[in-house]
């Protein structure tokens, strides 16, 4: 039997692997794991990196994925470094895996000042995409501005977008609404990706309904994640 091979489009190659390093004896809230990346990307170094990211794609071409979308963080903690070692890795298994490098904002834009022009630092290294991360924004308004911003790297460098989005059970997140009506108004040829989109599931049915038509119109590819969207944060009506 011959099929095609397997793709993954969502992941995170810089912090595969950062629970063993992690006190994994007592249980923890998603909010408090996630807390306890900030030191761990701090000490990050060139030669963990590379390792890391090379481990989990000779664990993906074990399993016969060929192609991987590679999101790693750009933020003022750990700075370009992951950026760096994921175009090594990149460069490392051209011949076996296509990577596609996403640089993505896992600490916000407006809310960590100075990772816009980090943003754009990695674009002019060779990242592939530009990631955006709105719903983590303090305000609607900062949510925009935080699409805003991305289009326009995206725009000035010609990169694919990929937006992690609603990832949580708020029914006022509206993320993906923000995103799609900026799609519909300014266009992206179909090159705008939205993963997770967990808030959706619980809209009322008539919000719901409308932005499914709205995510349509827009031509928006969905990347439900469903590993983390209901095993890891337990959403089991996602």
């Amino acid at each position: 039997l011959v099929t095609a091979s397997f793709a993954n489009p969502h992941i995170h190659v810089d912090k595969a692997f950062l629970a063993e390093r992690m006190d994994r004896s007592r249980p923890r809230l998603w909010d408090d794991a996630l807390d306890e990346t900030i030191p761990l990307k701090r000490e990050y170094t060139p030669e963990q990196l590379m390792e890391s990211g090379s481990r989990i794609v000779e664990m993906a071409a074990s399993f016969g994925h060929t192609c991987l979308r590679a999101f790693v963080d750009v933020d003022t903690i750990a700075g370009l470094r992951p950026v760096e070692a994921a175009l090594e890795v990149k460069k490392k298994y051209a011949e076996v895996m296509d990577i596609r490098v996403c640089a993505f904002p896992q600490e916000a834009i407006l809310r960590d000042p100075g990772t816009e022009d980090l943003l754009v630092r990695a674009m002019e290294m060779g990242a592939d995409g530009v990631g955006g991360l709105p719903w983590i924004e303090w305000s609607d308004e900062s949510m925009r501005k935080h699409i805003d911003i991305v289009f326009d790297i995206a725009n000035r460098f010609r990169r694919d977008i990929h937006m992690l989005i609603d990832n949580n059970n708020d029914p006022t997140s509206r993320s993906i609404e923000f995103l799609a009506d900026k799609v519909i108004r300014d266009g992206f040829d179909g090159r705008v990706t939205a993963g997770h989109v967990e808030a959706l599931c619980v809209y009322d049915d008539v919000h719901a309904t409308r932005v499914i038509r709205m995510i349509r119109e827009a031509g928006i590819h969905i990347v439900s994640n469903p590993h983390i969207s209901l095993s890891g944060r337990g959403r089991l009506n996602a």
